[in-house]
């Protein structure tokens, strides 16, 4: 009886890395006709297996496939191994010509010809008739499991180390390969159950846009089945309910398909069975097997948009409810404070310049969220004309004189770019003002605000307003530009503003096909600039 351990096996190795390189079946010349023989015997085993790894990609069912292909040597039974990762020897295929016994742990069970696929532990032969052959399978050097097979009585076999050991490599290398092959497979698999369970809707696209893939989500989400969603134009399916022709904004929803970000875009997706969904679209760009196609993920935010919509209404009925009567406290606190109705008294005009300022702070609020309504519904109507890219910066310091005179803080003008661009005047003074303003705020007492304009290519002029305050750390600057954000600096506290002037900023300067951003480090200060196009935001967009 033998049993073949894995300390065993690690002995086969070394034994065989000491016999040199693979034996050629080939080029090997036999010396004696039992050698001859022996090498035809490797030749036909060769081709059967060779046959065989052609056809077979799992190693289970090739395993019996491989026994099989032993037959020349008339072995009487032949069985497999492999090595678990416990080190202990599983078989996974048996082959038998003659009756034998194979061990099974209390058993021991008889078998005759054909095929048995079970786990054993021991082969024995039965009387004291023929001679055990055992040959390590070998992968990359490493061996990774064991052929041992009963040769019948009446043959015998000569020296057969090279053939066995040119079998050993041969049959391990397929194995690896099918290793290989199924750990792909079941990472494909379990991708496959990722996307086709994941609650987002994902496709993917060819070069001109036709879909190929596509999940159950997506295909719910669109009210059409797999087939008939293949082949279709992915744009076809979505549009922008805030299209605003001649701006950044009204980018074609093929375009967006067609150049991956990883920037989200919120789109309407059309139901074919249903209301149109609120979905948020990301577009990434990959390569497999040298085809090229993008992914979309599709993410419905149809709950969400409404929510904020609701929200938008709340604020956008507060605000109109609240502009005229504000507007009319407001004009009489002036008039008191300038004595129209007698003098009010020092004590008295305290009080009222106190109820003004905060008057006038609770009308830029209200006309902030006007304004905010306005963007978020996608009906920022743009004034365009010509206007002096210097007299924006003098009216911007104009409008804040009494601002900076207060805080101590002094506004410089540094005009580097003197002509004239066609925009929306008043918007762009106002994103002037908003960020001067923030500037000002952050400003140590008697410290400089430089507001510069520039040229930053053919047809594109830069505005940046610089300050010398604390700065803004990398963390915070993310979502300086999202809604009711503040930014940090030491006055903040004592003179909050709505939080929604960068928000706003950022919609102007995107209406007009240009770009905003901050420059910051902490300590050193914050530049806050943004690019306008010279001749309009036709030109940006190449209209």
């Amino acid at each position: 009886m033998e049993i073949f351990s894995a300390r065993r096996i690690t002995k086969m190795k070394n034994n065989l890395s000491k016999t040199g390189s693979l034996w050629d079946l080939s080029t090997k010349s036999a010396s004696r006709p039992e050698e001859d023989n022996l090498v035809q015997k490797g030749w036909q085993t060769v081709a059967s297996l060779s046959s065989i790894f052609g056809q077979v990609t799992d190693f289970t069912v090739g395993a019996p496939l491989i026994l099989q292909a032993l037959a020349p040597f008339d072995f009487a039974a032949s069985t497999l191994w492999l090595l678990e990762r416990n080190s202990q020897l599983r078989c996974i295929s048996a082959h038998v010509s003659q009756a034998c016994l194979i061990e099974g742990g209390q058993k021991v069970l008889p078998l005759g010809a054909g095929h048995l696929a079970c786990e054993v532990f021991r082969l024995r032969r039965t009387e004291q008739e023929g001679s055990l052959v055992a040959f390590p399978l070998l992968a990359k050097r490493a061996v990774i499991g064991v052929i041992v097979a009963i040769q019948k009585a009446e043959g015998s076999l000569p020296d057969a180390e090279p053939v066995f050991q040119t079998l050993g490599r041969l049959i391990g290398d397929f194995f690896n390969q099918c290793q290989k092959a199924e750990e792909l497979q079941a990472s494909a698999d379990r991708l496959l159950t990722m996307i086709n369970n994941a609650t987002s809707g994902i496709f993917t696209i060819d070069r001109d846009g036709l879909i190929i893939t596509s999940n159950p989500a997506f295909q719910d989400m669109v009210g059409l089945s797999s087939a008939e969603c293949i082949g279709k134009r992915a744009e076809a399916f979505f549009f922008d309910d805030k299209y605003i022709k001649g701006t950044n904004q009204s980018k074609p929803v093929a375009a967006t398909l067609a150049t991956p970000t990883s920037e989200k875009r919120t789109l309407q997706l059309i139901n074919s069975a249903g209301p149109n969904l609120s979905v948020e679209l990301v577009v990434t760009h990959m390569e497999s097997r040298g085809q090229v196609f993008h992914t979309a993920l599709v993410r419905d935010i149809t709950e969400r948009v409404e929510e904020e919509e609701r929200v938008r209404e709340f604020y956008s009925i507060v605000a109109h409810e609240l502009k005229a009567p504000m507007t009319s406290v407001a004009a009489s606190l002036s008039l008191i404070e300038n004595g129209i109705t007698g003098d009010p008294g020092e004590e008295a005009r305290l009080l009222i310049v106190n109820a003004r300022t905060s008057c006038t702070r609770l009308q830029r609020l209200i006309h902030d969220v006007l304004d905010a309504g306005k963007i978020d519904a996608g009906k920022m109507a743009l004034a365009l004309a010509k206007c002096s890219a210097a007299g924006l910066l003098e009216e911007t310091s104009a409008s804040l004189e009494s601002y900076d005179l207060a805080s101590g803080v002094k506004i410089r003008r540094l005009v580097e770019w003197n002509g004239e661009i066609f925009a929306d005047r008043d918007r762009i003074l106002q994103a002037l003002i908003n960020l001067t303003s923030n500037a000002i705020k952050v400003s140590p007492p008697n410290s400089p605000v430089d507001l510069v304009v520039a040229a930053a290519g053919p047809n594109t002029i830069k505005f940046g307003v610089r300050d010398y305050g604390a700065g803004i750390k990398e963390d915070q600057r993310a979502e300086l530009f999202g809604r009711f954000q503040q930014l940090p600096g030491p006055k903040t506290s004592a003179e909050n503003g709505t939080g929604l002037g960068l928000y706003i900023s950022k919609a102007i300067i995107d209406s007009h096909g240009g770009t905003i951003g901050c420059q910051s480090e902490p300590g050193q200060g914050s530049t806050f600039w943004f690019t306008l196009p010279i001749n309009g935001p036709q030109i940006a967009n190449g209209k």
